[in-house]
């Protein structure tokens, strides 16, 4: 693994972290509003997704499980993508701003999966 890879790796696994840690904070009313109605119990998936994004952090940075928790976190992020899909449609905000647009959120979301399978799936 590169300098650059290390380096990316350990920024991946800090925004999935915090991002977590905001699933029992800050950002957790927010959260909840994004998951569609579809689906019950809103505050529990939040924390229960929180608690992934956090467990999935500290996973990347123990070398026994950074290739697991890379994968798991592509699957995650493909899971999560129709609450993104439907925040932006119903312009749902987070933190009093808009949420963004499809047309942003999905490339945002394949550029993190792409990096997460570049530090993930290089030999270590």
């Amino acid at each position: 693994m590169t300098t650059v890879q290390t380096l990316v790796l350990w920024l991946l696994a800090a925004v999935f972290i915090v991002a977590g840690v905001a699933h029992f904070t800050f950002l957790r009313r927010d959260f909840a509003r994004i998951v569609p109605p579809i689906l019950p119990y809103k505050d529990a998936i939040v924390l229960f997704t929180g608690l992934l994004e956090i467990l999935g952090g500290v996973g990347l940075l123990l070398p026994q499980t950074t290739r697991w928790a890379g994968i798991a976190f592509i699957l995650y992020l493909i899971a999560v993508f129709p609450a993104n899909i439907y925040g932006a449609r119903h312009r749902i905000p987070i933190r009093g701003y808009p949420h963004p647009s499809v047309a942003v959120r999905l490339p945002f979301q394949i550029i993190l999966i792409v990096l997460l399978w570049w530090v993930s799936q290089t030999p270590l």
